[in-house]
């Protein structure tokens, strides 16, 4: 049993050995109530309500501006009558502030850019247009993205279009080769250059190269 003197050696321990805040852990070693706890540690922890608390560290971190928008509501609302300008101020010191688009990089296939997006301007692009309509249907696309190995897939529904084979595609009817333009999309989101090989008898050359 890890023995300790204090309520910060206590969070230390607790972090360590259940890698996260858990004040039934902490009692244990330091015998000690929660509210006791809260009272030593004092800056170190960030009232969340609902009597949840979470370490400064993780607090101050990742989505900060959900997490200011959550207190400035609660603050609003008079939640649970905490005074809530301690979170508000300290949250406020950290948001970054917000870019401008033309401060932002971004290409066909940047990951932060929805799906949805890029559904839509293929499905326009690639006239997946259903009969008896003039607008494209973004259905008409389906854009598989695998997170684990960073993979984009995309399938159309109507693969014959003028823009799918001709206008964005390539094809040699006499030796049998084509590079539709679903493939160029899948290959352009994955952020990789569009390459044809045509096979020749002695070796393979790049036919085309975008």
């Amino acid at each position: 049993m890890v023995e300790v003197k204090s309520a910060a050696d206590a969070l230390l321990a607790s972090l360590n050995h259940r890698g996260t805040l858990d004040f039934d852990y902490m009692k244990d070693i330091y015998p000690h109530t929660k509210e006791e706890m809260v009272a030593e540690l004092g800056e170190r922890l960030f009232y969340l309500g609902a009597d949840e608390y979470q370490v400064r560290e993780e607090y101050l971190s990742g989505d900060v501006k959900t997490k200011l928008s959550v207190a400035m509501t609660n603050r609003d609302f008079d939640f649970e009558g905490y005074d809530w300008s301690r979170n508000i101020s300290a949250l406020e010191e950290v948001v970054p502030k917000d870019l401008m688009i033309s401060e932002i990089n971004y290409k066909f296939g940047t990951r932060f850019i929805p799906n949805t997006i890029y559904q839509k301007f293929l499905a326009e692009m690639l006239d997946q247009i259903p009969r008896e309509s003039d607008e494209a249907n973004p259905d008409f696309v389906t854009i598989d993205y695998d997170k684990d190995s960073d993979v984009y897939r995309v399938e159309l529904e109507m693969t014959n279009t003028y823009a799918v084979v001709d206008k964005y595609g390539y094809k040699n009817y006499s030796k049998s080769q084509s590079y539709a333009a679903d493939k160029l999309a899948t290959t352009l989101l994955n952020q990789r250059a569009p390459k044809i090989y045509q096979p020749e008898k002695t070796k393979i050359k790049i036919l085309i190269e975008i």
